[in-house]
């Protein structure tokens, strides 16, 4: 009977790829040992096992992470500037909108007063007039002045 001898390769903080044979059948990764060859291109590959994948270990390539790493670290500050500066734009415009309901809740209590106060003075004009009006004579005033003229005959 014959072995299988299967190639694996250990990848941890001091050993970054060291392939290994052995005749024991590996299904998936287990630490320290990767199932899956990495990427010949790769000049000093590492197992990332927070990301379950093959990275270059390489000083000049890690010297390119760090560098497109500080790029987007710029990207998202500016991003975070320009958030910042959307809600403070959100909050002063709310907080203009909630005076403009203010003012505009003040004028139409304002308005309602002097309507209320308009109505009463209406009614007491009305009700002056109509006082004047059923305690008026009814007599006519052709006639007053005739009798004025004959002196107080008719």
């Amino acid at each position: 009977m014959s072995q299988t001898i299967n190639t694996y390769y250990i990848s941890k903080d001091d050993q970054p790829c060291i392939p290994v044979l052995m005749a024991v059948t590996l299904e998936r990764n287990t630490w320290p040992f990767v199932v899956e060859a990495p990427d010949p291109s790769l000049k000093s590959p590492k197992y990332d096992w927070n990301k379950s994948e093959w990275h270059d270990n390489d000083t000049e390539t890690y010297g390119q992470r760090i560098a497109a790493t500080e790029e987007k670290v710029k990207e998202l500050d500016t991003t975070a500037d320009k958030l910042e500066k959307t809600a403070q734009t959100l909050a002063n415009t709310q907080k203009a909108s909630g005076q403009q309901s203010q003012l505009v809740a003040q004028q139409i209590m304002s308005t309602q007063k002097m309507m209320m106060t308009m109505q009463q003075t209406l009614a007491a004009v009305a009700q002056k007039v109509g006082a004047d009006n059923q305690s008026a004579p009814t007599t006519n005033t052709e006639s007053k002045n005739e009798t004025t003229e004959n002196g107080g005959k008719e």
